[in-house]
């Protein structure tokens, strides 16, 4: 009787210990970064219902562009440890270049959708969107 109770005690102890390592990830880093901020785009640029349209459109094109980028920087970083060749470090920088441009990009493209009274928000959403991307 009392080695079950030991071990009803130690799985229980065990669940909830998986249970805490589960949730500790998601408090600490909050929600998914896609969702997150375009909820917070909408709200900070006071975007209408046609805008956030074209938001979700101008975002998605940029996540796909990133997903892209980061594939291929993956395949060259690869690459270099199995090679140490130099080659792929010079294009695994070019990439993060391409990054780099490709999201200042998508912010005038974000820009150009807003309407004069909006563009007073802009810079605080960028500024939130960069701390995001590189946090």
């Amino acid at each position: 009787m009392k080695k079950t109770r030991l071990y009803l005690i130690a799985i229980v102890a065990l669940l909830i210990l998986n249970l805490v390592q589960l949730a500790i990830p998601f408090f600490l880093h909050g929600p998914p970064r896609g969702e997150g901020a375009k909820f917070n785009a909408t709200e900070i640029l006071h975007l209408n219902k046609d805008q956030e349209g074209n938001f979700d459109n101008i975002a998605k094109a940029h996540q796909h562009k990133m997903v892209e980028i980061q594939n291929h920087q993956k395949k060259l970083t690869e690459e270099y440890f199995a090679t140490s060749n130099k080659k792929f470090l010079n294009e695994i920088c070019a990439l993060e270049v391409e990054k780099i441009k490709f999201t200042n990009t998508h912010f005038e493209e974000v820009k150009s959708i807003l309407n004069k009274d909006q563009i007073q928000y802009y810079q605080d959403f960028k500024n939130k969107a960069v701390n995001i991307i590189i946090n």
